[in-house]
Order: C-alpha cells, then sequence, then structure tokens
C-alpha cells in the first residue's frame, strides 16, 4: 500500500454486504495512530462554521475567495482561548487553504494536536492571522 494503492475492508453489516475502499494513506495514517496511541485522536477548535464566498471587497488584499463562516465558538475552546470570534471567516489553517468544513476536519489531524497553529481569517474585511493550540476531541 505505500505505493498509495487501496486498501479494502470487510464491513460485515454496515453497508449490507457492500465492500469498502479506503485510500492507502487514510488506512495508514489510522493504523499508525492506533499503534502509537490505542485509538485515534483528532483535533478540536471548537468552532461551528458553514462555507461562505467572499465578494472582492470583503477580501482587503486576502487571495482567499472562500472560506468558513464562524457561526459559534464554544466557551473554553481552543478557538475561544485564541480570540476566534462570530463572524470570523477562516480562509487557512496551518499554512492549507480551508473553505469548507471537511477540510479543517480533515487538517485537525493527531500531529496538530497539543501543538500551536496559524490560522488566516478574515474579521471585518480585514486579513488576519490567530495561533490556536489544537486540543483533542473527546467522545464527550
Amino acid at each position: 500500500m505505500p505505493d498509495g494503492g487501496l486498501g479494502g475492508i470487510a464491513t460485515a453489516g454496515i453497508f449490507r454486504g457492500q465492500g469498502l475502499g479506503v485510500p492507502s494513506t487514510t488506512l495508514q495514517q489510522s493504523i499508525d495512530a492506533l499503534e502509537r496511541h490505542g485509538g485515534i485522536k483528532r483535533g478540536y477548535l471548537g468552532v461551528t462554521s458553514q462555507p461562505v464566498r467572499l465578494p472582492a471587497r470583503q477580501r482587503a488584499g486576502s487571495a482567499a475567495e472562500s472560506g468558513l463562516l464562524v457561526l459559534g465558538v464554544a466557551p473554553d475552546s481552543p478557538a475561544d482561548a485564541a480570540g476566534l470570534l462570530v463572524g470570523d471567516v477562516l480562509v487557512g489553517f496551518d499554512g492549507q487553504n480551508v473553505d469548507d468544513p471537511e477540510t479543517l476536519l480533515s487538517l485537525l489531524t493527531v500531529d496538530r494536536v497539543g501543538r500551536e497553529v496559524p490560522v488566516a481569517l478574515v474579521r471585518g474585511g480585514t486579513p488576519q492571522q490567530v495561533t490556536v493550540a489544537v486540543g483533542e476531541r473527546t467522545a464527550d
């Protein structure tokens, strides 16, 4: 699988006997996390968001045409501690463009848990950067 192939997983009942294909890189990351940590850790910011397009006049020099509009910030969360506000538009996370929730979730990997990472955002039409200490998602 290190060559970028596809791994198969037996799904006995999950998808009524249908197979499930998982990219080998995703499968390898999961196996590595299970071996190192006994489980799969996921990062946590504590925001709720939705995709949004940024009109040219709101970009104020930012190259981002879209991002994630922050709809909520959980109290005492990493996002709250970093000063993120409802209405901010996240456009980057740790140097990667962010324009949909799935992209942000995919960037909240085990290697970022506990690390401080730069978050690019647009606040009131002004590009800004804050640093967020990524938390660990709990089962709660």
